[in-house]
């Protein structure tokens, strides 16, 4: 989880960058604007008005199908630098929501709380808080499937003194008289029967 956190934190720090350089006009427009949701001006949040700027255009602005590519673009990177699928997907899904954090503790910082109130009810908190966070996080958690998919979880060499220790620990039961064998013997002790060979498939995760 932590490492999923991590790289999700890096997926965000890049999709700022992307922001910053590529979607300027859009990030001026909402540093000079006000926050939807709390009524409050970035601008007069000094820094962490810069902050919370950027988090809020990253979730709530739209800029265009470009974005979208991008969004894909990201998840991929991070999907390669996770490894595996699964890795990815998860890594992905994170970046909306490491954004959200970090913009939530900006408006605690500054003494604004989002409430389930009537300024901000239900139907209001799904639509434009929830989905907005969730599409994000399936767009960039479906680049990182792909990325994943194309660099997968690297199998982890194990030596044969360890794996005689686990053949050891692991009981195996005959196939012909049931007897538990708590050994690495190739044949059974009670009937003689030729035993299983134990087959091991280890990945790091």
């Amino acid at each position: 989880m932590g490492r999923n956190i991590f790289w999700g934190l890096v997926g965000v720090i890049l999709s700022s960058i992307v922001v910053l350089f590529m979607f300027q006009s859009f990030f001026n427009t909402v540093y000079d604007g006000v926050d939807a949701f709390t009524g409050a001006s970035f601008s007069s949040m000094s820094f962490i008005g810069f902050i919370e700027a950027l988090m809020y255009t990253l979730l709530f602005t739209d800029m265009g199908y470009s974005m979208l590519v991008i969004w894909i673009v990201i998840g991929i990177t991070l999907g390669l630098l996770a490894r595996g699928s699964m890795n990815g997907f998860v890594t992905g899904f994170f970046v909306p929501i490491v954004a959200f954090v970090i913009y939530y503790i900006g408006l605690m910082v500054n003494g604004y709380f989002l409430f389930i109130t009537i300024a901000l009810d239900m139907k209001t908190l799904f639509s434009e808080l929830i989905v907005p966070i969730l599409s994000i996080g399936f767009l960039v958690g479906f680049g990182g499937l792909i990325g994943g998919h194309f660099r997968p979880v690297p199998d982890v060499e194990v030596s044969k003194e360890v794996l005689q220790r686990l053949e050891k620990l692991i009981p195996r039961k005959c196939p012909n008289c049931g007897a538990v064998i708590h050994s690495s013997a190739l044949y059974c002790s009670e009937c003689g029967t030729e035993l299983p060979e134990l087959i091991f498939s280890v990945k790091k995760n």
